[in-house]
């Protein structure tokens, strides 16, 4: 009578094949993971300037000024007046509550993200 199994050879020469597939492939999609990460994100933050830059133009003489030049505003503004929706994830974190863009005019606007702390008003009395 004939076994209709695998020898123990075989299926070792199997296990080393996919070993050898798997360690050639998954540093690729690993990389290929990352990129598209990083890619979201800088997607996410030109979206977060594109409607920093609508809101100036709808309200920029409602800014309050921080240092002469710079205004802030924050993101849950943003999503609050509609230009944005909630959540805005930057490296896999909600940053809705966490961040403001500072808009800079110096001959044009800059926009710059940055923590809600770097741009609180400071009373000079």
């Amino acid at each position: 009578m004939k076994n209709k199994g695998f020898t123990l050879i075989e299926l070792l020469g199997v296990i080393i094949i996919l070993a050898l597939l798997i360690l050639v492939v998954f540093p690729a999609v690993i990389n290929s993971i990352k990129k598209n990460s990083e890619e979201a994100d800088d997607l996410v933050l030109d979206l977060i300037y594109n409607s920093a830059e609508l809101y100036v133009k709808a309200y920029k003489d409602d800014f309050q000024p921080i240092n002469g030049n710079q205004y802030c505003i924050t993101l849950k503004d943003l999503t609050g007046e509609g230009y944005l929706k909630s959540p805005l994830n930057i490296d896999n974190v909600d940053v809705t509550d966490l961040k403001s863009v500072r808009v800079t005019y110096d001959n044009g606007y800059k926009y710059e993200l940055v923590n809600n702390t770097e741009c609180e008003v400071v009373d000079s009395e």
